[in-house]
């Protein structure tokens, strides 16, 4: 099994670090300089968690880096797409491999680290063998960045970049661990120059790292004994596994948005403007302000690249649009068959409910104020389950919710 990575280790190497990292950048007018800065500060601290950690990432960037000014210089030419398609395809081949085989991808990973710092100092090397091993955290977040660079370079939205510029976008360490997917506009600005940190920046970015803490020690904290049900939900009563699903609801909302208010709340005080990555998606009435609400970058991505390219022009492609866009969305977290089912879940239910708001106007009682949000809550906690469980494992959970046991 492979040792997993407490989120949380990571700011609390990053947080110290602002202390030192913010009157530095305040007295760096250069944007090379900054640049060198961010991208020295994103190494180290990957580097704490394994030395090949960051040479992955540094790898990682270095490739995006060498193909950003091929795709923008051939933007508008006539195999310009074809470009962009190879780009991709070197981009997003890691969290591929990483998602279909990742036992057998961590293992290759940290064998290949290990030969690398085998011909460096001994210290690293020693630091690097003795490091637990981990999968490559953060390739999500980071594949699905670079692509959204390549194709907004191939669209003329983003110019041709210096290498040290794509590099202090890759390796931005509020960004990479857990997120959110933020598009190179929002960093660009401090990469550049020095974002001075006035009251208001300061005050907007240190109550959002103390909103994050909130979340993450003391929400979720307390609701963190919920996850244990997926385990023991056999041994179980039906009353027992309803509240902890519920609870878990609230867990994996309050968790997740927790860490995405720390980066984005430590990434505001460095200078960057990161959009918000949740909009109190339990208060949503209807399944697609839910969505349009959760993990806001992902949707957005997926939305921008995936459903729009599919529909064009062509209305009657939505319905098709949103079950593939939904399956990616299912597939991003394991590329599992639970998984899958989770994506096809929420498209049927996101389909169907515009059928038939599109038939019947909606309701304008008070009482389906409170209803529809307690019905959208619902909805998407029995769907949490699949994300956590293999399919033959979470029909067995279900069954148990209903009584039913084998």
């Amino acid at each position: 099994m492979i040792p997993s990575y407490d989120s949380f280790d990571w700011f609390s190497s990053l947080i110290p670090a602002l202390v030192v990292l913010i009157p530095l950048l305040a007295l760096l007018r250069l944007g090379s300089a900054r640049r060198a800065v961010f991208v020295i500060v994103g190494l180290y601290l990957l580097a704490l968690v394994a030395p090949r950690l960051a040479l992955f990432h540094l790898v990682f960037w270095v490739v995006v880096a060498v193909m950003q000014p091929i795709v923008a210089m051939t933007g508008e030419r006539r195999r310009g797409l074809w470009v962009l398609w190879g780009a991709l395809a070197v981009t997003l081949a890691p969290m591929i491999a990483w998602k279909l085989w990742p036992i057998d991808f961590v293992i290759d990973l940290n064998v290949w680290g290990n030969r690398v710092f085998r011909h460096t100092s001994d210290l690293i090397e020693a630091i690097d063998f003795t490091a637990p091993i981990v999968a490559p955290i953060g390739l999500s977040f980071s594949a699905f960045r670079a692509a959204d660079l390549l194709i907004k370079t191939n669209l003329g939205l983003v110019d041709r970049l210096t290498p040290g510029r794509v590099l202090g976008y890759g390796l931005f360490a509020p960004l990479l661990v857990v997120g959110p997917i933020a598009s190179y506009d929002e960093t660009a600005t401090t990469l550049e120059h020095h974002v001075p940190l006035t009251r208001e920046r300061a005050l907007l970015g240190a109550t959002q790292i103390l909103s994050g803490l909130f979340k993450v020690f003391v929400i979720a904290y307390l609701l963190s004994w919920s996850s244990d049900i997926f385990g023991v939900f056999q041994d179980n009563s039906i009353w027992r596994i309803w509240a902890s699903l519920i609870a878990f609801t609230w867990f994996f909302y309050a968790n997740f948005d927790g860490y995405s208010d720390l980066a984005i709340g430590a990434g505001r005080l460095l200078g960057a403007d990161l959009r918000p990555n949740f909009d109190s998606p339990y208060t949503k009435t209807t399944p697609a302000d839910f969505w349009n609400s959760w993990h806001i970058s992902l949707t957005r991505f997926l939305r921008t690249n995936v459903f729009t390219a599919i529909v064009g022009r062509h209305a009657q492609r939505q319905y098709v649009a949103t079950a593939i866009t939904m399956l990616l969305i299912g597939l991003w977290h394991s590329v599992t068959w639970a998984s899958a089912l989770f994506g096809v879940y929420h498209a049927v239910f996101l389909i169907g409910h515009r059928a038939i708001a599109r038939r019947r106007p909606p309701g304008n009682a008070r009482r389906w104020h409170v209803l529809k949000p307690a019905l959208v809550f619902a909805w998407f906690g029995l769907s949490l389950p699949l994300l956590q469980l293999d399919l033959a494992t979470a029909i067995d959970f279900y069954g148990a919710m209903m009584g039913i046991r084998t």
